[in-house]
């Protein structure tokens, strides 16, 4: 995609939707992150926000000025990445994969969030 800087062709040919399986990324993506984490909507946030467990596609190459919840904290310049996260589904178990595009990336979190409005 226009501008991006791609990590993995292989895997974002697997995950786009033009090109090959969901069930191929499946088995790809739990050996490219470590550990477990977890995924929390926020009613806070405009803006999909990867941990250190999302598996970055993409890097945008843009940043985003991030505010902290007081205004004692200066902004974060945070970069702007597409990314994948493992899920499983609590009420059957099956793994899915969640594609973010234009989320923010912040590597030190072990967590990531949604906004409610996705």
């Amino acid at each position: 995609p226009g501008g991006y800087q791609l990590k993995d062709n292989h895997i974002y040919g697997l995950i786009s939707p033009m090109h090959g399986t969901f069930s191929a990324a499946l088995e790809m993506i739990p050996d490219a992150v470590d550990g477990l984490s977890r995924t929390d909507l926020d009613s806070h946030a405009n803006m999909p926000v990867v941990g250190s467990h999302a598996f970055v596609l993409a890097d945008s190459g843009k940043t985003c000025a991030v505010s902290a919840f007081s205004p004692d904290f200066e902004p974060l310049d945070v970069p702007v990445v597409d990314a994948v996260e493992l899920y499983e589904r609590p009420t059957d178990g099956k793994m899915c994969l969640l594609l973010l595009q234009n989320a923010l990336h912040v590597p030190s979190m072990d967590h990531n969030l949604l906004p409610v409005i996705l």
